[in-house]
């Protein structure tokens, strides 16, 4: 049982960091056009606007998980934008 279940974790895990890497490319993308255009890298409405619309889409148990990862991927997205 425990097995079967780890192995779905390994597929959500595979498709997370698939997923990942496709959005730190658009970051990357983006970055790239705010240097052009002399946009700030930081964005704090749109990081509300995803983190508020994301907690919307899940239970209450997993709200705060949502918001903390999503607060991670920001710092790591301005990150990679500054390069």
């Amino acid at each position: 049982m425990i097995n079967k279940l780890r192995e779905e974790i390994n597929v959500i895990d595979n498709e997370i960091c698939r997923l990942f890497e496709k959005r730190m490319k658009l970051s990357l993308t983006i970055g790239k056009i705010k240097k052009g255009s002399g946009v700030p890298i930081v964005s704090p409405e749109r990081e509300k606007e995803i983190v508020d619309r994301l907690r919307n889409n899940v239970h209450d148990w997993c709200k705060d998980y949502v918001e903390e990862l999503y607060n991670r991927i920001f710092e790591i997205s301005r990150e990679c934008q500054k390069r």
